[in-house]
Formats: structure tokens, C-alpha cells, sequence
């Protein structure tokens, strides 16, 4: 999921705990917590085995998990240990290439979301996460949250990032969206 105030985080390992306890769940699932590479305070102290708790000057296009001093820092900690969990960091870059992948999906997220998605292709790609294992991404915020950056993203952003979605001008017409649907 997200990691900005890592109320998110504390919160589901709360969830977790009392599922488990009411025999909900037989096991319970790892959490992993995505933060902006810019913004990855917990990040930074779970790769020191939490001994030390940093913060630093937020900077992330991720404006909903732009946060340099967590406020639910310990309960995350406490959650993120008892789920035997990950803390990881991605590039805004990532974050973006994401975000393209689920609106291209048709689920309008906006970029602190698909962090969450950045974060589970980061573990994939280093083998953390296998072929078969049953992850899920938490969304926690839609498109209309932050819609400055998917216009820059798809309209201005130079170069073109892969993902983008350029604007096609076509005449107001069945058969011109039927021509661009043909061509792609």
C-alpha cells in the first residue's frame, strides 16, 4: 500500500491483528509499504532495522504520501514487524509508468496510489515477490485527486514517457473513432 503518515499501514496491521485473533484468517498476509523514492523517510530506517527514525524534506510528485515525519511512524513499525513486512521505495518515475498502467486499465488512480503498483513490479522484478504468489494493491485515491500530473504526464512531459496517452484530435464522428480504435 501507500506510505506517506503510514496511518494506512497501522491501520490494516491493526485490521489484521483482530481478523486473526477472531479467527478470520488462519495467517496473516506481509504488508508492504511504498514510498516515493523523495519521500521515503520509513523507508530509509526499515532498511536500518528500524533503529533509527529519519526524517528528511519531502519532494515527490505524490503529493498525498509527501510527508518527510510520518505521524503514525511507531504503529507502523510494530506493523510492519509483525507481518514480517517490506518497506520499499520507487522512483517518481515508477510511480508515473504505474499510474499509466492502471488508468490504461480503466481505473483512474491518482499518483500516491500507484505507488502501490511501483512498488509490487519493483518486488517482482527482484525476485521478492515469486511467479504464483497472490499479491494485492491498495488504490487509496482517485484520478480527480491530483489531475495536475496526468496532464503533464500524457500532454507535456518531453520526452514522452512509453506509457503516455498523447490526445488524438479526431472529427466529432462514428467512423473517425472507429478509425483510431482500427489503428491501434
Amino acid at each position: 500500500m501507500p506510505a506517506g503518515n503510514l496511518g494506512n499501514t497501522a491501520a490494516f496491521g491493526k485490521a489484521l491483528r483482530e481478523a486473526r485473533a477472531w479467527g478470520l484468517i488462519s495467517r496473516t498476509p506481509r504488508i508492504l509499504a511504498v514510498q516515493a523514492a523523495g519521500s521515503a523517510p520509513f523507508a530509509s530506517s526499515f532498511r536500518g532495522g528500524f533503529v533509527e527514525r529519519h526524517r528528511l524534506k519531502a519532494d515527490t510528485v505524490a503529493t498525498a504520501i509527501k510527508i518527510g515525519d510520518p505521524a503514525s511512524y511507531q504503529r507502523a513499525v510494530s506493523t510492519i514487524r509483525e507481518t514480517n513486512g517490506i518497506v520499499a521505495d520507487v522512483s517518481d518515475a515508477e510511480i508515473l509508468e504505474a499510474k499509466a498502467a492502471i488508468d490504461a486499465a480503466g481505473v483512474g488512480c491518482e499518483p500516491a496510489s500507484a505507488a502501490s503498483v511501483a512498488g509490487v513490479r519493483q518486488l517482482v522484478r527482484n525476485g521478492t515477490i515469486a511467479p504464483g504468489d497472490r499479491v494485492v494493491a491498495i488504490l487509496t485515491g482517485h484520478v480527480l485527486k491530483d489531475p495536475g500530473i496526468l496532464q503533464w504526464y500524457h500532454q507535456e512531459a518531453e520526452p514522452p514517457p512509453a506509457s503516455a496517452n498523447r490526445p488524438v484530435e479526431i472529427d466529432a464522428s462514428v467512423s473517425a473513432v472507429e478509425r483510431v480504435l482500427a489503428s491501434r
